[in-house]
């Protein structure tokens, strides 16, 4: 086999190192048929584009979510979610929408490789009541980003049973717009 080329799921793909033969896209991959046999030289076309969104880092992940836990408060939630996070004592519980919406738009939404997921009752019972609903995000992956994962103060999660499910709008919701717009004027 021609060095730098290696089998995958029955295709072949090309580790294009040679800045000689493809300029600035050296160190990319690209998929190749099966007789192709680059030589030093050869022309090669490609997109450059990555089939997958890269793994993100975990700093940058961290670091939105303190951004988002400090945008929000007491009036962002609904009269009985109120009700709910300032008897709890912990100012996350019943962010977890709002939070969830927020970071997926900080950072970079399905373009990113993010998807939003969500458990219920039936799903994880040891964690929402009858009617209650945690969300969360899921990279592709698999890096699972919660916002308001200390709510639930040290209980494990089963992020593997959450289910995906879109937000109920395509753009920032009113609530996760004000987080946003908290964050926006808090980190210029």
């Amino acid at each position: 086999m021609t060095p730098g080329i290696k089998e995958v799921a029955g295709e072949m793909q090309i580790r294009l190192w040679e800045r000689r033969v493809l300029g600035p896209a050296a160190g990319a991959v690209a998929a190749v048929p099966r007789n192709f046999a680059p030589t030093p030289g050869d022309t090669v076309h490609f997109s450059k584009r990555p089939s997958e969104p890269p793994a993100p880092k975990s700093r940058v992940i961290s670091a939105e979510i303190k951004r988002i836990q400090e945008a929000l408060s007491p009036d962002l939630l609904s009269p009985d979610w109120r009700v709910k996070n300032e008897g709890s004592g912990n100012p996350l519980v019943g962010h977890c929408y709002v939070a969830a919406e927020a970071l997926f738009h900080r950072l970079g939404g399905r373009e990113a490789g993010w998807q939003s997921f969500m458990l219920n009752h039936a799903l994880w019972p040891q964690g929402c009541d009858e009617g209650e609903t945690h969300w969360f995000l899921k990279h592709r992956s698999g890096v699972v980003a919660d916002p308001t994962a200390g709510q639930y103060e040290g209980q494990p999660i089963a992020y593997d049973r959450g289910r995906a499910c879109g937000f109920l709008t395509k753009e920032p919701s009113r609530r996760a717009s004000v987080v946003l717009e908290r964050i926006a004027a808090a980190h210029p």
